[in-house]
């Protein structure tokens, strides 16, 4: 059994985690945000809801690598 608290479809982040997270393969720096809703996806596995820098982004799931601070 896991440590990490997990929400209605399995991931290891909820609402109202902060995270440190990238895009696969990206050469952007990472960003930090404040995960806002998860909706499920039949492409992605989940879209991600993270405020960061006043700003709404919509984060695929699956595309990205993270860490929750």
């Amino acid at each position: 059994m896991s440590n990490k608290a997990e929400n209605n479809i399995g991931l290891n982040i909820n609402v109202g985690h902060v995270i440190n997270y990238n895009f696969l393969y990206s050469n952007e720096e990472e960003k930090i945000g404040l995960v806002i809703d998860i909706k499920k996806d039949r492409n992605f596995y989940a879209m991600i809801y993270v405020l960061s820098n006043n700003e709404i982004d919509v984060i695929p799931y699956n595309i990205i690598t993270y860490k929750v601070i």
